[in-house]
Order: structure tokens, then sequence, then C-alpha cells
């Protein structure tokens, strides 16, 4: 009996290893009906200049994502026109249908429109990760800058969400559960067998 629950916990004991599953991939899914984005900003020069905002055709079919791998897709598109400059704040979220939660986004910066160059940056504070139904990941947006030649402006603003980890299903933890349980027992059974070998 002993010899038996020995080999059946010698196989519990391997099959911790694999306990914490290679889960099957989450799927996202963008809930294209909430996702917003506002803009303001304030012109600083007494010339006209216009920075608009708004959301691109967002991506409306299912991806799957195993721990690690990413998804980027186009999210904001933004155009400066006319002639001037002017400090900016972009606030945007963006949910998911599945695997379900949001991520909320600021950015702020500036830019200088002339009449044949205009130069500027945008910046978002750093995210958080998001953990729902099994599954934490992390939702990044693109940062702009540098030199455009193009009359008007126009700009794509992208997002990058990245599954970080995956939890166990309940199946999973009970055989992690159960397979610490035999290997206990295990030891249990071995200690007396010792203490009488070291006695001989």
């Amino acid at each position: 009996m002993k010899s038996a629950i020995l080999k059946f916990a010698a196989v519990a004991s391997l099959g911790l290893a694999s306990a914490v599953p290679v889960q099957a991939a989450t799927t996202f899914q963008v809930d294209t009906s909430s996702a917003n984005t506002f803009v303001t900003y304030t012109p600083d020069t007494s010339w006209f200049s216009n920075f608009s905002a708004s959301l691109s055709a967002l991506p409306s079919g299912l991806k799957s994502l195993a721990v690690g791998e990413s998804w980027t897709f186009d999210f904001i598109d933004i155009t400066i026109t006319g002639i001037g400059s002017s400090d900016i704040a972009l606030e945007s979220q963006l949910s998911f249908l599945s695997p379900g939660g949001s991520t909320a986004g600021s950015a702020s910066g500036w830019y200088s429109k002339g009449v044949f160059t205009t130069s500027g940056e945008l910046t978002w504070d750093a995210t958080s990760p998001v953990t729902v139904n099994g599954a934490t990941y992390l939702v990044t947006f693109e940062n702009l800058s540098g030199l455009s030649f193009e009359h008007p402006v126009t700009e794509t603003i992208s997002a990058t969400v990245t599954l970080v980890g995956e939890v166990p299903e309940p199946a999973t933890w009970a055989m992690m559960i159960a397979g610490f349980g035999l290997v206990g027992t295990s030891l249990r059974l071995r200690a007396p067998r010792r203490t009488a070998a070291r006695a001989a």
C-alpha cells in the first residue's frame, strides 16, 4: 500500500512542474461603442491653428494572445491645421468586450505649426495593468515627436495591448493542491523507515 502511494506521489510531484499550465490563449475584442478620446488646448499665438483628434477605425474582430504576446492597432487620428502653436492635452479610454476591463490614458505636449514645417511632441502617462476574468494585460499608447512637412499634419496614434499573465483554472489549482498533499504524505511515510534504518 505504501509503495503504491509513493509511486502515485512521485507521479504527482512530477506533475507539479506542469501544474502551472500553458493555458489556452486569451481572446481580446475591442469595445468600439465605449472607446473615446477628448482634446483640450489653448493657442499661444494670435495666428489661427487647430488641433483635433478622433477615433480611428477600431478593429471589431477577435484577437487571441498568449502570455507575452502583443497586439497593436490604430487608435486615434490627429490633425493640425492653420498656423500657430499650442500646448495640448489628450484624454482617452479603451475598453474590451473580451476579456473585459478598460484603460484610461492621459497625454500632454505641444506643437508649433509654421508655413512649411510643423514640430511638436505628445507623451502619454504610464498606465497600470488590468486584471479581469483570469487575465492580466497592459495597454500602452504611442508617443509622438518630430518634424512634419505635411499640410495639414495628420498622424495616427496606435494602442498596444500585451497579455502579461493568466490565472490558473480552478481544476488546475485542485490538481496542484492534491499533488502537494500527496508529496507531503510520501515524506511522512518515508520518515519512520529512515528512523528505523538508523536505529539498526
